[in-house]
């Protein structure tokens, strides 16, 4: 994950403090990859992201190739859900990932103080890197000294 800085990296420099927390949801369940408190944060660590998404996705070692399962159409979507702590850069967001991950969106929706990122999981390798790049720049806080 290391080299030049990419659009979401300035985009989370541009607006630190803007992101609350960043859900993933896949297959009916929900993971919290983000958390301005810092309780549950994969995404300031690559590695504890990389082994979460090992968890998550193991167990669907899914390619571009497969075949769609109709008995079960929800299989192959992820939904990444970007809560901000207040309102107008829902849009930004979306337009970010449509922008950078084209072919790999099947949708946005904005929402009040959230944008929601709709994605084919057999190609997530670029929607997840880029998740982990948006926040990237918030996660740099100092704790809080013990008196």
């Amino acid at each position: 994950m290391k080299g030049k800085s990419t659009a979401f990296q300035e985009f989370g420099e541009k607006h630190k403090g803007q992101i609350y927390r960043v859900y993933l949801s896949v297959n009916g369940c929900e993971y919290r990859l983000f958390s301005k408190r810092g309780k549950h944060d994969y995404l300031k660590n690559y590695s504890n992201y990389k082994d979460l998404l090992g968890k998550i996705f193991g167990n669907f070692p899914l390619t571009a190739t497969q075949p769609f399962d109709f008995e079960n159409p929800y299989s192959f979507i992820g939904h990444l859900y970007i809560v901000l702590y207040e309102e107008s850069l829902e849009e930004s967001i979306s337009e970010l990932y449509m922008k950078h991950c084209k072919n790999r969106i099947l949708y946005v929706a904005n929402h009040r103080r959230c944008s929601e990122i709709v994605f084919d999981i057999r190609k997530k390798n670029r929607v997840l890197q880029a998740t982990y790049r948006l926040p990237e720049s918030t996660t740099k806080w100092k704790p809080k000294k013990k008196s």
